[in-house]
């Protein structure tokens, strides 16, 4: 089944190349998956084990399709965006080594390297592709600390507020009036 929103793969950083895969071109349903990184202790005489949990740890993401180049591979002045640019790009992108970002609309965000790119030539008018994409950042992964529960008078927290508002209401009239004294305006 092919996936509609195209998956983009673009340089963060010069010569800002970038490769995206969308219609036919797309890859099959991608996987995304990690874990958590904990350790797990149990100590003498506890039927509990102790857990320390250090933060989290993403999967490579594996991409595969198949690039179909009505004019051949071996005419890419005839076919700008057949499969000879896009190997071009995505090799450069292995090669290049520099930190790419991964987009697949809003639903996936995520920054890291191209790791392997592999191709594999059926015929002239037909390449599969496969790249695996490492993943470094996760950037919607926001982890949140625990949220404190206040058990606050409201009531009294505005009484507080009403008087502090007042005591501050006759400070300034005092400072007023007293830098008055003597003829001062």
């Amino acid at each position: 089944m092919p996936i509609f929103t195209p998956v983009v793969i673009q340089e963060l950083a010069p010569p800002f190349r970038k490769l995206t895969l969308a219609g036919r071109n797309a890859p099959k349903p991608i996987k995304v998956g990690g874990q958590q990184n904990a350790i797990q202790t149990w100590y003498p005489g506890t039927n509990k084990a102790s857990v320390q949990v250090m933060g989290t740890q993403e999967d490579d993401i594996i991409m595969e399709g198949r690039w179909d180049d009505p004019a051949g591979s071996l005419f890419p002045e005839k076919n700008p965006l057949g499969a000879t640019v896009r190997i071009k790009v995505a090799r450069g992108l292995m090669q290049g080594q520099q930190l790419c970002q991964l987009l697949w609309g809003a639903t996936i965000v995520r920054q890291g390297r191209v790791k392997r790119f592999e191709i594999l030539y059926q015929k002239k008018t037909r390449t599969e592709y496969r790249i695996v994409f490492g993943v470094d950042q996760a950037n919607e992964a926001i982890a949140l600390g625990p949220v404190p529960i206040l058990n606050i008078d409201v009531g009294g927290a505005i009484s507080i507020l009403a008087a502090a508002a007042a005591a501050a209401t006759t400070v300034k009239a005092t400072v007023n009036a007293v830098g008055n004294i003597g003829g001062k305006s």
